[in-house]
């Protein structure tokens, strides 16, 4: 339950203010144990180095269809053009490097 009052909380704040839903600061939820799924809306153009760094709990991304920078492949969050992999969730992360051993080496 903690997750996803803060993940509404982060919704509210960036509803307040612009420039929030824009970036997703560097380190912006690190350590965030409850957070179960994280999405990224359209206005989103930057996310800092580490924002989700150690949260255990997540278990997908999701991204806005709309948004031109950011990309989200079953729950895996991409940049738009999905050349570079920018954050898989802690929960997946044993399966997702399974994933990519054996599809490209």
């Amino acid at each position: 339950m903690h997750g996803l009052m803060i993940v509404v909380l982060m919704a509210v704040l960036m509803l307040l203010n612009y420039q929030i839903a824009k970036t997703i600061g560097a380190g912006a939820f690190i350590g965030q144990l409850y957070i179960d799924k994280i999405n990224i809306p359209k206005s989103t153009e930057l996310i800092g180095e580490n924002a989700f760094d150690m949260c255990s709990g997540l278990k997908e991304f999701t991204v806005d269809e709309n948004n031109k920078y950011f990309s989200g492949v079953d729950g895996v969050l991409f940049n738009k053009e999905k050349t570079k992999l920018i954050k898989f969730p802690e929960i997946n992360k044993i399966q997702y490097i399974m994933f990519l051993i054996c599809n490209y080496y």
